[in-house]
């Protein structure tokens, strides 16, 4: 990487956090650099703030998940599901239970690859600390593929006493995570590093309440519109869940807000800036 860049007249990133991060580590000139923001893949919802949190007046699908209980899938819904998802919450579920998960049932939401970088060992304590202080009656809805190093993670929550309220989601195409992003009742994304963080703009996109952290990237893209965590402290990160899940003004602006800001990108804008740059080399 280091001996290619030495040479490349152009070097387009998607963030103001990545850029720092190349001049820093690679040793690349500021000038030679050019930030291209990424984009939503999809469209704000003009909806009241506040549908985001409820069932009412969205469609009434119900997606798999891992949990035991006596609840069956319909045939449409195994119909539409890719044939590679996987449907566990720990490595011992056995995959013949695969009931339907009820998107009407209050849910937090995490949307990303499972592996370490996503700091999902302390959204997950984060999440325990929820349930046994502040009693919450949500679910944690964690949608991904498994990246590297996951292990520990389910670990983690095999040993949570949440764990049946814990539900991994393997890979569900756009459409059905949408669903998701529509119901969920907050976004939480403790990342320790990203070059962008497209899922906080995604989240925003449909008006809901995002909790991020405070790091790398993820404050340019969330700009006033989120509110942020140090990722390192699972306490810090349910006392400011519960204040969203408690404050129905908060979330409310929170909502009106996340709209707003991801409204500033679009992938037009994207192509535009490429195009800048493509031609500052002219």
């Amino acid at each position: 990487m280091r001996h290619c860049l030495q040479w490349t007249d152009l070097v387009v990133t998607v963030s103001e956090s990545s850029k720092r991060d190349i001049v820093q580590y690679l040793n690349v000139e500021a000038d030679r650099i050019w930030v291209t923001p990424l984009a939503s893949q999809y469209q704000p919802l003009q909806i009241h703030p506040e549908q985001n949190l409820s069932s009412q007046n969205l469609p009434s699908q119900n997606l798999l998940s891992p949990t035991l209980s006596s609840a069956t899938l319909s045939s449409q819904s195994l119909q539409n599901l890719p044939a590679q998802t996987s449907l566990i919450h720990s490595p011992k579920t056995h995959r013949a239970s695969r009931p339907a998960y009820d998107l009407k049932r209050p849910f937090l939401l995490f949307v990303s690859t499972i592996e370490p970088r996503k700091n999902i060992t302390n959204l997950i304590k984060s999440f325990n600390i929820l349930k046994s202080c502040h009693h919450i009656d949500h679910d944690l809805v964690l949608i991904g593929k498994k990246g590297w190093s996951y292990g520990p993670i389910f670990e983690e929550i095999a040993r949570s006493p949440w764990r049946s309220q814990i539900f991994h989601l393997d890979y569900l195409p756009d459409h059905q995570v949408q669903q998701f992003y529509r119901h969920a009742q907050a976004f939480i994304y403790p990342s320790h590093y990203e070059g962008f963080g497209l899922p906080v703009l995604e989240a925003m996109t449909f008006g809901v309440p995002v909790i991020t952290a405070n790091a790398s990237s993820l404050p340019e893209v969330g700009g006033q519109a989120a509110i942020y965590i140090d990722p390192q402290d699972p306490e810090a990160i349910a006392t400011q869940v519960y204040r969203v899940l408690a404050d129905s003004v908060l979330r409310q602006s929170l909502a009106i807000q996340g709209q707003q800001q991801a409204r500033k990108f679009s992938w037009e804008a994207t192509a535009r800036e490429t195009l800048r740059a493509y031609r500052s080399l002219c």
